[in-house]
């Protein structure tokens, strides 16, 4: 029965491995269509709905509408990977969207966490890659939320950075590019 139970385990865990692997495969929001909508209200609402679950999650800074043309749900999920990474290490979280000194926009994401190492920071993106090493989903997922936060928002021709914030935890800057002119 013990055994049983593992082999049940370690299947269960393989097949949440390939469910995820086959999402950043086909990048399922790939096809979704590019519309204008205001990005402030997206990130608003979205922390609004983790901060309602008991989250210690906050958002910050200016509410000004934001219309920019994106794929809602790619830049909803990248957000929710970041903002899930900083609730899961850090003691609280907050989040502002402001303009960048070139027309586009950036999405801040900082936390009081153990943040991440410098020399790590680049492979976070890659797919399973993992910091915490346990086998353990609760601590530390399956290493793909970063590579698909990142893959979304590159998709947009926009970039993820990640920082050590002023909380000594770790600040991910999520940039996205002036809109392109209709």
């Amino acid at each position: 029965p013990e055994n049983r139970a593992r082999i049940i385990e370690t299947l269960d865990e393989m097949e949440q491995m390939v469910e995820a692997a086959m999402t950043f495969a086909r990048e399922e929001t790939a096809n979704e269509e590019t519309r204008k909508i205001d990005l402030t209200a997206l990130v608003e609402s979205a922390v609004e709905d983790l901060a309602e679950t008991g989250r210690p999650i906050a958002f910050i800074g200016e509410g000004d509408p934001r219309v920019y043309p994106c794929r809602p749900l790619s830049i909803k999920r990248a957000f929710g990977n970041l903002a899930a990474n900083a609730l899961n290490f850090g003691d609280t979280v907050e989040v502002s969207v402001r303009d960048a000194d070139d027309g586009g926009l950036w999405i801040e994401i900082a936390d009081d966490g153990p943040g991440i190492p410098v020399e790590q920071r680049e492979q976070v993106f890659e797919p399973f890659f993992r910091i915490e090493e346990s086998r353990n989903r609760d601590t530390g997922g399956i290493g793909l939320g970063m590579a698909i936060a990142r893959t979304a928002i590159r998709a947009h021709g926009g970039e993820i950075y990640l920082e050590e914030s002023q909380k000594s935890g770790l600040l991910a800057r999520i940039y996205l590019p002036p809109a392109q002119p209709q």
